[in-house]
């Protein structure tokens, strides 16, 4: 039970615990663009544009929820939310000349489907397999 209680992080598992996964998705966003910063530094992008940062946080929102319902439906499988992150970087580097501002679009409809279908603002069970487990951490 205590070493329950000290366990901090900034993970879905834990966070999960005491939010939805709506609001649980919208926190790991906030943390997800920083955590990107020296790679898109690097690729030339002008990470220190404050528009460059208000555009990359509205295209994540959706991202983080979208792979955030992955995660949840598969059960906790990191994996198969790894796989739709690929995917998805995939897809975005191979097709090019697609109007981008359609498929912003698209993927916000789908995200708003998917939190309406899911009930992503709803905290999931307890014994969610998607959500730290206090019985887990003991043993």
């Amino acid at each position: 039970m205590r070493l329950a209680k000290r366990r901090v992080g900034l993970d879905l598992p834990v966070t999960q615990v005491h939010l939805s996964p709506l609001l649980t998705a919208l926190i790991v966003t906030f943390f997800w663009a920083p955590w990107h910063v020296f790679l898109w530094y690097a690729s030339g992008a002008n990470v220190f544009s404050p528009n460059y940062w208000l555009n990359t946080y509205i295209h994540l929102i959706t991202a983080s929820i979208i792979l955030t319902w992955l995660y949840n439906r598969s059960k906790g499988n990191i994996l198969v939310a790894g796989i739709g992150h690929a995917a998805a970087n995939t897809i975005f580097d191979i097709i090019t000349g697609i109007d981008m501002i359609m498929v912003h679009v698209v993927i916000y409809f789908a995200a708003l489907g998917l939190i309406i279908i899911d009930k992503m603002w709803r905290k999931l069970p307890a014994n969610h397999p998607a959500v730290y487990s206090k019985a887990s951490s003991t043993t």
